[in-house]
């Protein structure tokens, strides 16, 4: 009896012994599976990290870039700006001028008018002779309205 409980013993321990083995054997296998899962995880990492290094080189780039457009824009708009305000300047300057020829104009015409009435005077008895400049005598011996010379002058014709 001994002897059979012995070997139900022995034969109980192998059994375990082989379990185990087997236990082993499946956990190498786990082993060498998770060695290779490691690799590639380290290869993938270092991949990453120069992806890494690459894209934080583009974005200093961009940003570079970003920055040099931010720049060159500011300085359009504020070119702009100084042009907006020199046109509005200019703008105003020609209102004022065109203001200054008319006024220039109806002057040029009441002189004109005051020659041509001092002329007609001229014909009347007592009346003394008027010498008019070379430019009067030649309008007023012309005939040609004031609008008409000052045309001639500004270069156009009304």
């Amino acid at each position: 009896e001994t002897e059979t409980t012995h070997n139900q013993i022995q034969s109980d321990l192998e059994a375990e012994l082989k379990e185990k083995e087997e236990v082993v054997e499946n956990l190498k296998g786990k082993s060498e599976d998770v060695k290779k899962e490691n690799e590639e995880l380290k290869e993938t990492e270092s991949r990453l990290k120069v992806e890494l290094e690459i894209g934080k080189v583009a974005r200093n780039d961009l940003e570079g870039r970003i920055l040099d457009l931010t720049n060159r824009f500011n300085t359009k708009a504020r070119g702009e700006e100084e042009l907006r305000k020199k046109l509005g300047q200019m703008s105003a300057e020609l209102k004022v001028q065109g203001w200054e020829i008319d006024n220039y104009k109806n002057k040029l015409i009441n002189s004109e008018m005051f020659i041509s009435s001092l002329a007609g005077s001229d014909s009347q008895p007592g009346g003394s002779k008027l010498v008019l400049p070379c430019n009067s005598q030649s309008l007023l011996a012309s005939g040609s309205s004031s609008t008409d010379h000052f045309s001639q002058f500004a270069g156009g014709s009304q």
